[in-house]
């Protein structure tokens, strides 16, 4: 199954019983009846040979400022400089694209287009063949060489504004709060279930879990008495033979069928997939010896850790009564367990440590008892990778073939690294940034500008919400409105509130960004002056 459809299982591994004269294709095993494939791997010191970098989405109008509201102008000239140190046997190749939304995942992006190679790049561009506010610089790197490296040390953009009437300097509107965080974008393209899956009603319908949740008082509240349900769903049992698919479904008819759903891959999966059915984005997560879910929450703005296997818990910060996510535990494991050196996976053990009970860094939280229940998740928090998408209903495969049941050797997950834990060398891909593996989900960024009048701001919102619908706005508590993409604030005088939200096609209201701003009414013809 790791290799993608599995009617192409047993193509790729032969078997020689004379010392190499003659091969065999698949059926292999004692009686030459099974049709697999043989798992080889060679540990290399190794290179990439190619990547790339991309700067952040770069907004030509507003520059180095940090100012809430930017006012329009006309782009006269773009100065593009680019150095990179490109020894013998390497490349770098500059793109650029444009854009007219501050999102890099958002639509109305123009495709890439090269702009140059090699150590430096000094580019001019007019106005008119940019006619955007965004853009973004990407570098391809490539070497022949595995002991060499391309390095790209500076990108400098300038932006030379034409301003022929100048849009004035309204100090009559004054930004009094704003909660209105950037959004921490994943340079990975997760992949998230389509939410018109009728999987999701069919779940909900058999397992009778609006019964469930009604009642809940908060978002985490229903979260937490799903993951109760969970692990109240089946005893724990081997997933094998007839190992189930990832989805919850298939984890639930397994049941209907043997009895029983599973080991803590099954547990969690299913949780996750609860969580998916009410729109609540959900992700299977692998830590040492170990299998668990996280779920996205909107309340607390961040990922949260889960368990639904026997331990029936999450675990949250003794001072704060805030859950944490497996970031954060990895943090506490490694400062608990190894303060004063990296972890060697060679010789380090990772397993389940013990710990002093009156001095552990996390408690646990659970609407059940369990005597004796360790901290999983903090324990086990040494390693982390996971499979970056949950659409399993749509995209059955590839997945890891039994996973769990014995070891992990499957390549397809981004794997943690840092400092503390270095790369493990049987596994390809990792990273060291968190935004990757955690990304900021169903947040709204409010991009404000400022025109001729002084009274009233044009605004354009920017959101990272999987199956996303539309825009809200409420405006003095006025109550929630939908909005497009773009919309104009119309300030009444004095005290001035918006709140905005992204709401997705389940119905999930996101995290709300709150501007306030205070407006003095002040005739326009008297407050006409050059910046």
């Amino acid at each position: 199954a790791g290799g993608g459809n599995p009617a192409d299982v047993g193509k790729t591994s032969f078997k020689s019983l004379d010392g190499g004269e003659t091969w065999k294709e698949s059926p292999f095993g004692p009686l030459g009846s099974t049709r697999a494939e043989y798992t080889v791997r060679l540990s290399l010191d190794r290179h990439v040979r190619t990547g790339w970098l991309e700067t952040p989405v770069i907004d030509l109008w507003k520059g180095e400022s940090t100012d809430f509201i930017v006012r329009q102008h006309v782009l006269k000239r773009m100065k593009l400089s680019l150095r990179s140190d490109v020894p013998a046997g390497t490349t770098v190749e500059y793109l650029l694209r444009r854009g007219t939304n501050a999102g890099a995942y958002s639509d109305g992006w123009e495709p890439w287009e090269p702009i140059g190679s090699g150590e430096s790049a000094d580019l001019a561009f007019d106005g008119g063949a940019i006619a955007r506010r965004h853009v973004q610089i990407r570098a391809v790197l490539a070497t022949t060489n595995p002991l060499v490296s391309p390095v790209v040390r500076s990108v400098n953009v300038t932006a030379e504004l034409e301003e022929p009437f100048p849009v004035p300097i309204h100090r009559n509107i004054v930004v009094v709060e704003t909660d209105n965080a950037p959004i921490k974008y994943s340079s990975i393209p997760w992949e998230w279930e389509p939410w018109n899956r009728p999987e999701f009603e069919e779940l909900r319908m058999r397992e009778n879990t609006d019964r469930v949740i009604a009642g809940s008082l908060t978002q985490f509240d229903a979260q937490v008495q799903l993951l109760d349900y969970a692990t109240k769903r089946w005893r724990w049992v081997s997933p094998t033979p007839d190992y189930p698919g990832w989805d919850a479904l298939s984890i639930a008819e397994r049941i209907d069928r043997l009895g029983g759903g599973g080991m803590c891959i099954q547990f969690n999966l299913f949780l996750g997939g609860l969580y998916q059915a009410y729109g609540w984005q959900a992700r299977l997560v692998n830590i040492v010896g170990h299998e668990v879910c996280e779920v996205w929450n909107d309340e607390f703005a961040k990922w949260i850790y889960m368990d639904a296997s026997y331990v029936n818990h999450y675990v949250y910060d003794p001072a704060t009564a805030v859950p944490l996510n497996l970031h954060d535990l990895h943090g506490l494991y490694t400062d608990y367990y190894f303060p004063d050196k990296p972890i060697d996976w060679m010789t380090d053990f990772t397993g389940t440590q013990k710990y002093e009970p009156d001095k552990q860094p996390v408690q646990r939280g659970s609407l059940s008892d369990h005597p004796g229940i360790g901290h999983a998740g903090f324990t086990h928090a040494a390693f982390m990778r996971m499979m970056p998408r949950n659409n399993y209903y749509e995209k059955p495969y590839p997945r890891p073939l039994t996973h769990g049941s014995s070891t992990w050797p499957w390549d397809g997950y981004i794997n943690w690294y840092d400092t503390k834990t270095p790369p493990k060398r049987q596994y390809t891909w990792h990273t060291d940034r968190t935004r990757d593996m955690w990304p900021d989900l169903n947040r709204v960024h409010v991009d404000a500008t400022q025109g001729f009048g002084n009274d009233r701001l044009f605004l354009a919102f920017e959101t990272y919400t999987p199956n996303f619908s539309h825009y809200e706005v409420n405006h003095n508590d006025g109550g929630w409105t939908t909005v497009p993409d773009r919309w104009t604030w119309f300030l009444g005088s004095g005290r001035n509130e918006l709140s905005v939200r992204a709401v997705s096609k389940l119905g999930v209201k996101g995290i709300v960004s709150r501007i306030v701003v205070n407006h003095a009414n002040t005739p326009l013809g008297e407050y006409i002056k050059k910046p």
